[in-house]
């Protein structure tokens, strides 16, 4: 059985230089940097949830500003100027007959729905 895995783009403008160093070395690990601050994550909800709370854990939640949205390919991106992104993962995705589209209920909810899943297994 396949795993099903989402693309998210990953912003964050951090304020602490140490903090920005430890999510940004955390980040390397996680995803793909297109830029110093900003990163592809192709993931499971799952590794979304974890890597969202490690990040959590490294910022301050008042000062710091991280976004993660949902892209259905890094091809989508519109890119220009210097980019330590390139070659062929910006090239449109093959399609497959092995592909599977999400149930029709995760695919309506898109990010909110994710937002509101984790939260609640999270916090509920």
């Amino acid at each position: 059985m396949a795993i099903h895995r989402n693309w998210y783009l990953l912003a964050y403008d951090i304020r602490d230089p140490k903090r920005l160093r430890r999510v940004h070395y955390y980040l390397r690990k996680q995803g793909l940097a297109a830029q110093q601050s900003v990163f592809f994550l192709h993931v499971t909800d799952a590794e979304l949830k974890q890597t969202l709370e490690g990040v959590a854990k490294r910022i301050h939640r008042h000062r710091d500003d991280v976004r993660a949205y949902p892209i259905s390919h890094p091809a989508e991106v519109w890119l220009t100027g210097q980019s330590a992104v390139a070659g062929p993962l910006l090239q449109p995705p093959q399609a497959s007959i092995n592909q599977k589209k999400p149930p029709p209920a995760i695919e309506r909810q898109g990010l909110w729905g994710l937002v509101t899943r984790l939260w609640e297994s999270h916090h509920g």
